[in-house]
């Protein structure tokens, strides 16, 4: 029972700690997309190629530099040699801040998990079923579409309408599956408490 506790308090710590983090890096993130608005778009540059790397070392704003991936230009480096603030722009809104957002929500519902079945009520719920299938969801849907859409943007702003399957991680519905096959786990719980409480 006691090596259970601390197994517990562990697991809390390390998911509470993750959630601040990347709550953190939300943030972060947010302010980011601010300061680029603000900033000249003549004070940025690319200071290296393949992956790009681009930063605003020229002025008064704010240092930031990203690296943007060769893969989501399919070959298109011309416009983003021109206007790279935009190229920036758009890695943060579709990617960094979807990203931050997608961790901070799944790890806001593991420590609701957590502290419903090791501290509210200590028993399985649908509630955290539900969380969990969510959860499954979100997964799925980042593993498949986030790249792809990041790809796509970049594509349409490049002048190119094809849609680049390769940025599917199709890997992502194993990952899914397996918080979903916990969701289910969780179901069949209820089940038997619900079986067990009824036949007192």
């Amino acid at each position: 029972m006691y090596q259970s506790s601390k197994l517990f308090k562990l697991i809390k710590i390390v998911i509470d700690f993750s959630y601040i983090v990347f709550l953190f890096i939300l943030a972060l993130s947010f302010i980011t997309a601010i300061i680029l608005l603000l900033s000249p778009a003549d004070t940025f540059i690319i200071q290296e190629d393949y992956p790009y790397k681009i930063a605003n070392n020229q002025g008064e704003s704010p240092y930031i530099s990203s690296t943007i991936e060769t893969k989501y230009l399919n070959g298109s480096f011309t416009k983003i040699n021109r206007n790279p603030k935009s190229a920036m722009l758009i890695k943060t809104f579709f990617y960094s801040i979807p990203t931050a957002l997608f961790l901070v929500v799944g790890f806001y519902l593991l420590r609701k998990i957590i502290d419903d079945l090791f501290i509210i009520s200590k028993r399985f719920k649908t509630r955290q079923v539900k969380y969990l299938k969510i959860i499954s969801v979100m997964v799925a849907f980042y593993f498949l579409f986030v790249d792809l859409i990041v790809q796509q943007v970049y594509s349409i702003w490049l002048g190119h309408t094809l849609i680049y399957i390769r940025t599917m991680h199709f890997s992502g519905l194993l990952y899914a599956g397996l918080v979903y096959l916990l969701a289910e786990v969780f179901n069949y719980g209820v089940y038997l408490q619900e079986s067990y409480d009824t036949t007192l």
